[in-house]
């Protein structure tokens, strides 16, 4: 009876999409650092200025609506893959809202684990998105809560797993609700805030963290003022598993078979790209072409052809090319040169020219 309550609110309330969480600890400005035990912190980065997490071979996992864009993980910038962004297709009537994009790069980030099945209803979860922060606290018809402000920042924070099993938006769902203190909540209870879009729920079995959910949507009161978390909230995630297989099923393809340019030097795959040892090699770059290595080999700031002008094709031996010297002119045309220069410059102003 209680998840049959839960399914009827939930589709009688208003949805918005999810955009750093919101958090009850303290003065909800802690959290910005990876927790103790770390779920995967450093693989939750910002996509399009919204959120995505790290999959592994390139590829990001985002929500649809947060749209293809640069993506920003440790603090470096990586360009979509052209062609890369593909809204799942799902099972259901209609594709959910969860996507996935190829970056240009490899952040040096570890494989992050699927769920296989949605975590149980009670599981404690963790929350990672990049948003807004809390901001004063406010009391709307007898619920509390906080308004959202600036500083969007990454953050970290808990939550229980109120149900599975939901198609919210035609995406299959998990829902967390947003408790306050009492026996349903746990410490650093969160709920999503504008810019959580896209981020992760990582759920802890058997001594693994498996990535369970991306934040898509807040679940909030009919009439309740925008920009802000209350007491009885909830956050909703496309449940992962449910979508493990489409999703493996696109990024496991390797690079030098997939269709798409990885390395941006306008060759695609096996067969044309000359960084591709064969269709199964992983990237379109290799260690042995200097303009194709995904090193900035000269220290220019550019990298590779075509974006560092030194390189005159993907196969290029050197990013920095040696530029010809004076030397090939025969001395003697260069003596003979200045020798006329000062006998004109003689005859014309009656002395040689000297140095200033």
């Amino acid at each position: 009876m209680l998840g049959l309550l839960w399914v009827l609110l939930f589709m009688g309330l208003p949805q918005a999409p999810a955009q750093a969480v919101i958090i009850v600890t303290g003065d909800g400005s802690g959290n910005t650092s990876a927790p103790t035990d770390d779920p995967g912190f450093a693989s939750v980065g910002s996509v399009n200025g919204l959120s995505g997490v790290y999959l592994g071979n390139g590829w990001v996992l985002t929500a649809n609506h947060v749209g293809s864009g640069p993506m920003i993980f440790e603090g470096l910038t990586y360009p979509a893959v052209p062609g890369s962004w593909q809204r799942l297709s799902g099972s259901g009537p209609a594709p959910p809202d969860l996507a996935v994009l190829r970056m240009v790069g490899d952040p040096g980030l570890p494989v992050t684990a699927l769920a296989t099945a949605p975590p149980p209803a009670g599981s404690q979860v963790v929350m990672i998105g990049r948003g807004l922060s809390r901001g004063p606290a406010l009391t709307w018809t007898g619920k509390d809560g906080w308004q959202w402000t600036s500083p969007r920042l990454k953050r970290w924070g808990r939550n229980r797993i109120t149900s599975t099993g939901l198609s919210i938006l035609d995406t299959d769902s998990i829902t967390m609700n947003f408790d306050s203190a009492g026996p349903a909540a746990v410490s650093d209870e969160a709920h999503v805030a504008e810019g959580d879009s896209g981020g992760a729920v990582y759920w802890k079995s058997g001594g693994t963290w498996f990535l369970s959910g991306t934040l898509f949507v807040s679940l909030t009161y009919a009439g309740q003022p925008s920009n802000t978390s209350l007491f009885g909230n909830a956050t909703a995630a496309a449940d992962t598993s449910a979508y493990r297989a489409e999703i493996l099923g696109i990024i496991s393809v390797p690079a030098c078979s997939n269709g798409l340019d990885d390395d941006l030097d306008g060759l695609i795959d096996s067969g044309a790209d000359p960084g591709c040892d064969n269709a199964s090699d992983t990237s379109e770059q290799s260690a042995a072409l200097v303009c194709d290595d995904g090193l900035d080999n000269d220290l220019d700031g550019f990298i590779d052809f075509p974006a560092d002008t030194g390189c005159a094709s993907s196969t290029f031996p050197t990013e920095s090319p040696t530029v010809p010297a004076l030397s090939y002119w025969p001395t003697a045309i260069v003596t003979g040169s200045i020798m006329a220069i000062g006998f004109y410059w003689a005859r014309r102003f009656g002395t040689f020219p000297t140095s200033a």
